[in-house]
């Protein structure tokens, strides 16, 4: 029946779970569903953090080499945007786990396929190696020259 109710209706199945260990039924807690559910919360919250990280990269990278001016404005708002998206579910345990040659060097697919029209020349332009530092890129008030 638990498992059942978690395909059909996970969010009705994720507060009966809850109710039970709030109740301390344990017997009646679906244990192994219950932990695989906790740990996938915690990969979709870390996956989120190297998104919005690989996002803010793609935007400083638009920022610093591309030569479209007029779209500067926008690349800031998101970049912003990102950012406060990701204060709060960036914690030390994450910030751990990235990798952030490989975030970087999927912004640059990211943003040389997005600018299509500048051609070859701007993706020569792009450092082969990420120029920030994570602080960098997690802070608010830090913009590229």
């Amino acid at each position: 029946m638990t498992s059942a109710l978690h395909d059909g209706d996970p969010y009705s199945w994720s507060q009966q779970q809850a109710n039970l260990l709030r109740e301390r039924r344990w017997a009646e807690v679906d244990a192994d569903l219950v932990a695989e559910e906790i740990a996938d919360m915690g990969n979709e919250i870390r996956n989120a953090c190297f998104s919005y990280i690989r996002r803010i990269l793609e935007h400083l990278l638009k920022l610093q080499y591309s030569t479209r001016h007029t779209a500067k404005n926008h690349w800031r708002a998101e970049v912003t945007n990102f950012r406060i998206e990701l204060d709060g579910r960036l914690t030390r345990s994450i910030a751990n786990q990235i990798d952030l040659p490989k975030l970087y060097a999927q912004a640059i697919r990211l943003a040389v396929s997005a600018l299509p029209t500048e051609g070859p020349a701007f993706a020569r332009r792009l450092p082969p190696e990420c120029p920030w530092h994570l602080e960098q890129i997690v802070d608010e008030d830090y913009w590229p020259d």
